[in-house]
């Protein structure tokens, strides 16, 4: 979304061993660090973060395979994961294409498109924790439409099933995929991807175009006019005009149609931690 403002001190963290060492001098005190990946789901308040962010790169963006395993950091780029399975010919990523932000944060939250989510293909989930590393099995993930049971865990990677199939195919469909993103979506201006969940009564952005709040604006976040489930900035936006633009929102569906819209994207507090009933 490119709003929010400044954090104290940015780490950037490339091996388990670093990481550990950070974690010892921070004493593990949640109050004092944010892990963050790509900032793509995310609200940074307009006064920034007090505090540490620690983002994990070097070894934690690599991707790796092992016969019918493949290894992902959570610093992987998304549209990273999808071009290496699609160049060693294995099915069932190619659908992921689009999805912003890092595999870390894509895992925690469970995302999907196109009749995919990134779970479909989890074997394993390895975390990082005070004792040491630990992996959660795909059951113990608890994976749910947009959410997971990792929810405030340290991820560190994703560990998938590979199935062969058909390369063109694959890289076939990720084209249509993209061509019809761009299409659909304002790729051309910042912004967090989809802004609320779909309801189990039907799709979020139906009722948000059907109420008329295409268009809508507040200073310079604006309800997109080519997808309604979509907030953009129009380059002035305060991270606080978001959050009015979603409260209205959500007030104006809830109010037609008596459907309470959950907003997918996150909004964090001074110290890096999510504000709950904030939006």
């Amino acid at each position: 979304m490119r709003t929010g403002g400044p954090v104290d001190i940015l780490v950037d963290v490339g091996s388990i061993s670093d990481l550990n060492i950070l974690m010892r001098e921070l004493n593990w005190e949640s109050t004092r660090y944010l892990i963050l990946g790509r900032g793509s789901n995310v609200l940074i308040p307009d006064n920034g973060i007090r505090g540490i962010v620690i983002r994990l790169e070097g070894e934690f963006t690599q991707l790796l395979s092992d016969g019918d395993i493949l290894y992902a950091g959570a610093g992987a780029r998304i549209s990273n994961l999808v071009s290496y399975a699609i160049r060693r010919g294995y099915s069932g990523y190619e659908r992921l294409a689009g999805i912003p932000g890092a595999v870390g944060g894509a895992v925690i939250m469970n995302a999907g498109a196109h009749g995919a989510e990134i779970s479909d293909n989890v074997i394993s989930v390895e975390t990082f924790t005070r004792e040491g590393l630990r992996a959660y099995s795909k059951e113990e993930c608890q994976f749910e439409y947009r959410t997971s049971n990792l929810q405030g865990q340290i991820v560190l990677r994703a560990i998938f099933k590979c199935e062969a199939g058909d390369t063109n195919k694959m890289r076939g469909t990720r084209s249509e995929i993209l061509a019809k993103r761009n299409a659909s979506q304002p790729v051309q201006w910042p912004n967090s991807g989809s802004i609320f969940k779909n309801p189990k009564s039907g799709y979020a952005a139906k009722y948000l175009e059907e109420a008329g709040l295409k268009g809508y604006k507040v200073g310079g976040a604006e309800i997109s006019n080519k997808h309604a489930n979509f907030i953009i900035n129009t380059g002035s936006a305060r991270t606080q005009d978001v959050i009015e633009l979603i409260k209205h929102a959500r007030r104006t569906v809830s109010d037609k149609y008596g459907v309470l819209l959950e907003p997918e994207v996150k909004y964090l507090g001074s110290k890096g931690e999510i504000v709950e009933g904030e939006v």
